[in-house]
């Protein structure tokens, strides 16, 4: 680990961590330290990392971290020390365990250095990831800690827009040249860090549904049905004009519903509608649709990306049919070898419906989905 004081630690060294955090502190010149779990993982980015840039024009940036770290070992315990600000990039299942990792290297911080703020971003695409992170981290703290804790470390939830892949050189990772980050601003302590790309927003929970239920809904409709039509890349499934069409549909009904619910402006709506439906069709973004549909069954949950702006609609008197048929082509969706969501529940659609999708036996959207499904008459 090199000399020079990190100012950021970036937790979780793989697509998300290199193609987009790695990226926005080199950009302003932050030093920065890569941790990760994987040792694989670690040795490889050791002889060298780049990232291709998605935009057609072949350009590889890179990587110049001051170290790479194993999160078992304790070279990147000094780095977190000066540290500012942390980012994680891992697995949703995976942030219990990175929070009870961190609980001993943050009761370290707290005894050497109390007085400094620190503000961890999580860049998960999961629902509460702060939290879960902060929970995890509680439970394994010091209690004379604690305090400390809730006074000087923010624990921050980011909006992540940028698509990063892998390759099959496990040195380069393949990014969109995107350098924006939106972030809850109410969940910081001390001073917004001066990275370029942050965007504090106020309201950031209702921020983070909308993108939910605009750009990962549309990309879950245009998954789950392309891959029905046979197609690989998402980008296929966007630019065939009958899958387009639906995908459309869908960010109109998701878009009325968050409109009439939170009052957002229905213009700045609308352009969120488009830049989902254009980056999703960019060409220069090879991204396979089994990376986007995979794990039907926890994007099939009461508030994720179908069910979740389907209810919505559903409340603001808004049919949601191409939602729910987003949905009900993902209830039978093979994630490799696993069985189909429906297969789960030996074909039971109502039961699917209400133990995964969380719907109530008599509500009007477990009514609509059958009706859809032709499993019972129109009322």
């Amino acid at each position: 680990m090199k000399s020079v004081p990190a100012r950021c630690v970036i937790l979780g060294a793989g697509r998300t961590g290199c193609g987009f955090a790695a990226r926005l502190c080199q950009r302003a010149g932050w030093p920065y330290v890569l941790v990760d779990r994987d040792p694989r993982r670690v040795s490889d980015l050791s002889r060298g990392i780049q990232v291709e840039l998605l935009d057609g024009r072949g350009i590889a940036v890179p990587l110049h971290p001051l170290g790479i770290s194993r999160l078992d070992v304790s070279d990147w315990h000094g780095a977190f020390m000066s540290a500012e600000l942390a980012f994680t990039s891992v697995v949703g299942s995976n942030l219990g365990e990175l929070g009870r990792a961190l609980a001993p290297v943050l009761a370290w911080r707290c005894e050497k250095a109390p007085q400094y703020f620190l503000n961890i971003i999580t860049l998960e695409n999961t629902a509460a990831a702060g939290a879960v992170i902060r929970a995890a981290v509680l439970e394994n703290l010091p209690h004379d800690a604690r305090r400390w804790l809730n006074e000087k470390v923010g624990i921050v939830e980011g909006m992540v827009l940028c698509t990063c892949l892998s390759s099959e050189n496990p040195g380069v990772v393949r990014s969109q040249d995107f350098h924006r980050l939106p972030c809850d601003k109410a969940a910081f302590r001390g001073p917004v860090p001066a990275l370029p790309g942050l965007e504090p927003l106020e309201g950031f929970e209702n921020q983070l549904r909308r993108k939910i239920y605009t750009y990962n809904s549309i990309n879950a409709v245009l998954s789950y049905l392309g891959r029905r039509a046979g197609c690989r890349l998402l980008h296929e499934a966007a630019r065939d004009p009958s899958l387009r069409e639906l995908a459309v549909a869908a960010g109109a009904e998701a878009g009325a519903a968050l409109v009439a619910e939170y009052g957002f402006d229905r213009a700045e709506q609308e352009r969120w509608t488009r830049m989902a439906l254009e980056k999703f069709a960019d060409a220069n973004i090879p991204d396979p649709i089994a990376r986007n549909a995979a794990d039907p069954v926890r994007k099939l949950s009461r508030e994720d990306r179908l069910v979740g702006p389907a209810r919505l609609a559903i409340k603001h008197g808004i049919q949601p049919h191409a939602l729910v048929q987003g949905l009900l082509a993902a209830i039978q969706y093979r994630d490799g070898d696993t069985p189909t969501p429906l297969e789960t529940m030996s074909g039971d659609l109502q039961r699917l419906l209400r133990e995964i999708c969380g719907l109530e036996k008599d509500g009007a959207l477990m009514g609509f989905v059958l009706e859809q499904a032709g499993t019972r008459s129109p009322a």
